[in-house]
């Protein structure tokens, strides 16, 4: 019961050059190892709304009256110092999500998203990088770790870095994502977000609502020429436009007509089973533009969504498709000129649907967060003198910190870093004098040891361990005699002058 805790194991020299033990130690009382200093996040658009939740009115047919909100997303953190002793000035890293895959393959064979997250140093050198997987993923986790670490050199990496995503899966995507395409007074078509293979399907297009955050989107519909239409799309929330993407593994706004929307299980090379091929091998693309006079039925994707264009009478009562049914013809384009509106929103109504809480969105690339790491420090103000202890105390004919039964030993354990420790008898002779200086000869670090020479020359230890708290005593005195049995006490005195005096019993 007297011993320091065991997680703080040090690595200790035998005698002799190579062999080698691992004993409980202690650090310096006056250590503070590095320590997280807090995060701030960084956000590319603005303005982010306070809170990581926000109320957004609703006209209780289940649409909003006002855009959804740019909102944090939720992460904590925390840090491991590996090496506190590498950290010695303050310094910031970094944490970005810097890019999305769709090849996440969930329940039914339908995509889910992941992030890249990446840690990098205040040039923007990457440090290391994790996935984040399973985002949205129906029944999913709602919180998830990914553990990044700094740079990694011979002696290994100083820190690592926790970070734990929150809200990561919403739950079922068709309660939990609020989505519609409001197109006004435009009849031409039924339009809806394709449903994936488990449950009603249309068309079984490739959603991959990992990749749908909370936004608002002015839709634009544009003459491109030749007789064709094409989109203008705004992100109202970011205050962003939205590019052309040919495939849906590149973020954007795109067309896509008849079977060449596809379904996994369906024949022929299409958008959606095409997907785990290089883009370069690609045959089935999204185009930029659909003829005017077009009456096929067509899907245009966004934000991670097909949105399907049907015939209007479907809507009642959509069908079951499969294989490679396309979907139906609809009765007129848009006209050049027209705007739509397209809302997605992870969240839920209140009651009369008049409320509707809407929650933060899993990190999105640009995302990225400033992560402060205070140095470690051996500030002699900080040393607790009253903490220091001798093990074992009593010591009874021998104890396992013996290196033999010819060599045995007590230890002062939590020590400052530097201090002398002078030990008397009880009738006050002086017994021995110890000079602690962090690294001990039986210890581990950068230090000199002129009590080992090889051709006259000390051995030199490096690494990373300069603040131990103990010092070991062969229980001999000045003149190597081992010591009788007895009580002895022991002065300890500081860098600073301060001192302390605690005793021990010895019995041989």
């Amino acid at each position: 019961f007297s011993l320091p805790d065991p997680s703080g194991a040090k690595t200790w020299n035998r005698p002799g050059w190579d062999l080698y033990e691992v004993i409980p130690g202690s650090d310096a009382s006056n250590f503070r190892p590095a320590s997280f200093g807090g995060a701030a996040y960084l956000p590319a658009y603005s303005p982010v709304a306070e809170g990581l939740t926000a109320n957004l009115r609703g006209d209780g047919s289940g649409k909003l009256t006002e855009a959804p909100k740019l909102l944090e997303p939720q992460v904590s953190f925390q840090l491991e110092a590996l090496t506190s002793e590498k950290i010695k000035q303050d310094q910031s890293v970094y944490m970005k999500c810097s890019d999305m895959d769709v090849f996440e393959w969930g329940g039914c064979n339908y995509p889910v998203g992941t992030r890249t997250i990446q840690i990098v140093d205040s040039n923007g050198g990457l440090l290391s990088e994790a996935m984040l997987t399973g985002v949205h993923q129906s029944s999913g986790e709602e919180t998830k770790t990914v553990i990044l670490h700094g740079e990694i050199d011979d002696n290994g990496a100083a820190f690592a870095i926790l970070a734990e995503f929150s809200g990561i899966a919403q739950g079922d995507w068709q309660s939990s994502l609020l989505h519609y395409w409001d197109a006004g007074s435009y009849t031409g078509a039924f339009i809806d977000g394709a449903k994936y293979r488990c449950g009603r399907v249309i068309g079984s297009a490739p959603n991959n609502i990992g990749w749908t955050h909370s936004a608002r989107f002015t839709v634009t519909w544009k003459d491109a020429g030749n007789s064709e239409l094409t989109l203008e799309v705004r992100d109202d929330t970011r205050g962003v436009t939205v590019p052309f993407g040919p495939f849906p593994d590149v973020y954007g706004w795109g067309f896509a007509q008849g079977s060449g929307i596809g379904d996994r299980w369906g024949s022929g090379d299409n958008i959606y089973n095409e997907l785990a091929k290089p883009r370069s091998e690609r045959t089935t693309r999204m185009v930029e533009s659909l003829p005017a006079d077009n009456t096929e039925g067509f899907g245009v994707w966004l934000n991670g969504i097909f949105w399907l264009f049907l015939d209007p009478e479907e809507a009642d009562g959509l069908p079951k498709r499969t294989g490679d049914a396309p979907p139906s013809d609809i009765k007129f384009m848009p006209s050049a000129g027209k705007v739509h509106t397209v809302v997605t929103c992870w969240g839920e109504w209140n009651d009369d649907g008049t409320v509707f809480t809407q929650w933060s969105d899993a990190p999105f690339p640009e995302d990225s967060w400033r992560l402060d790491i205070k140095a470690m420090t051996l500030n002699p103000e900080d040393a607790h003198l009253k903490r220091i202890r001798v093990v074992p105390n009593p010591y009874m004919a021998s104890s396992f910190l013996d290196l033999t039964p010819a060599h045995r030993r007590i230890e002062f354990v939590n020590l400052p870093d530097k201090c002398t420790i002078r030990i008397y008898t009880l009738s006050g002779n002086l017994v021995n004098v110890l000079n602690h200086i962090g690294s001990n000869r039986q210890g581990w670090g950068n230090y000199t040891d002129w009590d080992r020479l090889s051709a006259n020359e000390p051995a030199v230890f490096t690494g990373y361990d300069n603040h131990s708290g103990t010092e070991a005593w062969n229980l001999r005195n000045r003149f190597g005699q081992t010591v009788a049995s007895g009580l002895y006490f022991f002065h300890v005195t500081d860098s600073r002058g301060k001192t302390y005096t605690g005793k021990f019993y010895v019995i041989l």
